[in-house]
């Protein structure tokens, strides 16, 4: 089949395995005739604990809820959150869905090259390919951005005398772009160990949370303050501020394409990736909301919060 041609899906079992093979071939390969196929050191269990991890949606909502709090306040994170669940969980089922059938490291814009209308699938499966990819590198930036933010709240917090500068976060940002680089240069082979870590720390610093947030926080916030109450402090009419917070509740399912482009690397990919998609978002789901809901509960003073210069995570589990 020559490289410039659409891919052939076979009529037989609508299966596009020749597809999905080429996707894994070097340059050289594709003119011997050979086949080179990743190592499929991943599991299930290992799939779904990256795609949990990549997503980690209670920790995200927890290092971005400050910016919601002004945007609409309990109601837009609750009722957002609730929308952006609902649309996240339709796109799940549709990766699942195209997973299962083209099961390829591809993703998203080889999917688009099988569907797309013959005269057309380039432009889009090109374009669709370059979205993926920036919004990757967005995804990442963000991430060391929380984490450099979380790290300065946290000397703030301790040492209220300490006066950050942007420097100090950018110096920190950098810092966690390097320890990424090497951790993919000289220790990727620990993925799975790594994973596994991650998405039990993950779980279990979740029920330590939450917990800690229903016992220890008196008193609680009322319930018409967490369900009924909408703050706009951003000049902004209320609608485009409902608009607007909807960032923050869509940001904790970012990396939700993570399992599809490890298609290559599982033995049985067409089960793997759809249960790991869907299972990523399903605990995010629940760990997410249930940790929305207590620290709501938990809020006493919210003007400290909304006025607290830097992440407020750290500010909100003290009250």
């Amino acid at each position: 089949m020559p490289l410039h041609s659409k891919p052939y899906i076979p009529k037989d079992d609508g299966i596009a395995a020749d597809t999905s093979i080429q996707l894994s071939q070097s340059q050289d390969s594709l003119r011997n005739g050979e086949t080179v196929e990743m190592t499929k050191n991943l599991s299930t269990w290992t799939l779904l604990a990256i795609a949990f991890n990549v997503c980690n949606s209670w920790a995200g909502l927890a290092g971005s809820m400050g910016v919601a709090l002004i945007q609409g306040g309990p109601v837009s994170l609750v009722y957002g959150f609730l929308i952006s669940s609902s649309l996240y969980g339709c796109i799940a089922l549709t990766m699942a869905e195209l997973a299962c059938v083209y099961p390829t490291a591809g993703g998203q814009y080889h999917f688009v090259s099988i569907l797309a209308p013959s005269k057309y699938y380039r432009s889009l499966s090109y374009t669709c390919g370059m979205v993926t990819n920036f919004s990757w590198i967005a995804i990442g930036a963000a991430i060391n951005m929380i984490f450099s933010e979380q790290l300065i709240t946290l000397i703030m917090f301790y040492h209220p005398t300490f006066v950050p500068h942007p420097w100090h976060q950018f110096l920190l940002y950098q810092c966690f772009g390097l320890v990424i680089l090497l951790y993919n240069l000289l220790a990727l082979k620990k993925l799975p160990v790594t994973h596994y870590l991650g998405f039990f720390l993950c779980i279990s610093v979740f029920f330590g949370s939450f917990f800690a947030m229903l016992i220890r926080s008196s008193p609680k916030a009322p319930s018409n303050f967490v369900w009924t109450t909408f703050i706009n402090q951003t000049g902004w009419p209320d609608g485009v501020c409902f608009m607007s917070s909807l960032l923050t509740t869509c940001f904790i399912y970012s990396g939700l394409d993570a399992s599809l482009h490890l298609a290559e690397e599982v033995p049985n990919p067409r089960i793997a990736v759809p249960r790991a998609c869907l299972g990523a978002i399903a605990i995010g789901f629940l760990t997410a909301f249930a940790y929305l809901i207590a620290m709501l509960y938990s809020i006493v003073d919210l003007d400290s919060i909304i006025n607290f210069d830097g992440s407020v995570f750290l500010i909100m589990y003290d009250q």
